[in-house]
């Protein structure tokens, strides 16, 4: 949080922890932005983790 400048957009998945994090995040006058459900397109550790399973 101290790295941060003041008013950043923060955009991340929707997983259940990041829900929690929206509600510190804008006590700082951050916004957080949610990426659509199923978008592993736009999410580039979906693609890191496909290639782990598949070496795997």
């Amino acid at each position: 949080m101290p790295k941060l400048k003041k008013k950043c957009v923060i955009v991340m998945d929707n997983a259940s922890f990041h829900k929690c994090v929206q509600k510190l995040l804008n006590r700082h006058s951050h916004r957080l932005l949610f990426l659509p459900a199923d978008s592993p397109h736009l999410n580039s550790i979906e693609n890191k983790w496909a290639q782990g399973k598949f070496l795997r």
